[in-house]
């Protein structure tokens, strides 16, 4: 498969990012729509909002062949590294190790903060819990949060 290394330039600072898309016009489009409405959860669109840019472009870098997207987000972090890319919040590439570090420190970090949420969502979260639904293979009527578990049973066989 063919994936696109691209970079994006913001006030003197850099983003890289890649897509599996066959045109970079088309991951360009999804970037502006995320700007236009206004996701500020990422720092490059934070970013772009300080400096009043409206309009993201996509510069094209290079073209990767990889066999999974785990050679291409290795390659995106090579190219993120060499460029010394400011704008990227994590890594483009993480092992699963790097991975489970990181979500045991964000949940130590976040211990106090996810307690409240589930204080004060007790409600909703239990209604959540009881939805039923039916499973989409055998037709069996569940709680959507037993889906694993029935997946794993002997009815759902």
């Amino acid at each position: 498969m063919k994936g696109i290394i691209y970079k994006i330039n913001i006030d003197n600072e850099i983003y890289i990012g890649s897509t599996t898309e066959q045109y970079l016009s088309t991951r360009q489009s999804q970037h502006n729509y995320s700007l236009r409405n206004r996701v500020e959860s990422a720092y490059l669109y934070k970013k772009c909002i300080e400096k009043n840019i409206t309009k993201i472009i996509c510069e094209f870098i290079k073209y990767v062949e990889y066999e999974n997207l785990d050679e291409l987000r290795i390659e995106e972090e090579l190219t993120r590294q060499e460029y010394n890319a400011t704008l990227n919040e994590i890594k483009c590439y993480r092992s699963n190790e790097e991975r489970l570090e990181n979500d045991r420190n964000w949940y130590h970090k976040n211990k106090e903060k996810r307690q409240d949420y589930i204080e004060k969502n007790k409600e909703v979260i239990k209604q959540k819990k009881n939805q039923k639904i039916n499973c989409p293979i055998c037709n069996k009527l569940i709680t959507k949060y037993n889906m694993k578990r029935h997946i794993d049973s002997q009815h759902h066989k």
